[in-house]
Formats: C-alpha cells, structure tokens, sequence
C-alpha cells in the first residue's frame, strides 16, 4: 500500500517504489457523496480527507441563496442495506451547537429548499415590479 498524499504532498520518497515487469498496480475507484437540492451546482463529491456535510456543500458552490432552508437531510445505506436518514440543522452546525457530520461513500445529500423562501421567488419571477427589493425601496 503506497500512501500518495505523503508520497505526492509531503514528499516522502521512501514510498516511491520501482515498478517491475509483471508487478500489478490497483488503484481503488474514488469513492464519492452526492449532493442534490438547493444548492448551486448539484453534482457528486469525490470523499477525501474526512470530507464533512459543510465542506461538501461549499465544494457545490454553497447553497443557493434565494431558495435553500437550513435543513439538509442525509440519505445513508449501510453493508446490509439498510437505510439510514440523518437530519441536520445546517444554521446549528456552523453555529458549533452540532456535530458536523462526516460523509460516507455513496451518500446521499439533500438540500431542502424554503418554502417560503421559494414563494417569494416565484412570486417575484411571475409578477415582476410588485415588489421592490433593495436599497433604494421608499
């Protein structure tokens, strides 16, 4: 077993091993989380380094301003098929009032939208000029 980050990153060339003829080289498949729902860029997260719920979503470019809740629900199946739902309170993570949760292949991340949030959004997008938005608002 060849560690690469310390092989690559770090530069330990000790771990940097001649390859001989008939030698096999297996290289595991990247192992990835999925995050779909309100974020910006929905899309599958190559799981590495510990990689946690917060971490994940800001590698989908965060969440999408105008629409996403602070809800997230992470979907899980373990070995023997069970499922798992895991509920989390985004505001409450990055407060430190809860545990980020650390992400395992194949999960599952979805971030709910606002449904309020999601009203005035259509609403604003339906009947443009009904409200006005900003700074300069009388």
């Amino acid at each position: 077993m060849i560690d690469l980050n310390r092989l690559l990153l770090q530069g330990d060339t000790s771990l940097n091993i001649p390859i001989q003829n008939g030698d096999v080289v297996f290289v595991p498949f990247a192992q990835s989380a999925y995050i779909i729902g309100s974020v910006t860029k929905p899309g599958n997260v190559l799981l590495q380094d510990n990689m946690t719920l917060t971490r994940a979503i800001s590698l989908c470019q965060g969440q999408q301003i105008n629409l996403s809740s602070n809800y997230v629900t992470v979907l899980r199946v373990d070995k023997s098929g069970r499922r798992e739902v895991i509920p989390v309170d985004i505001s409450e993570v990055l407060k430190g009032q809860e545990a980020d949760v650390l992400l395992k292949p194949n999960d599952i991340v979805y971030v709910h939208e606002s449904k309020w949030r999601r009203f005035f959004y259509d609403f604003r997008n339906f009947m443009p000029g009904s409200f006005g938005m900003g700074a300069n608002v009388q």
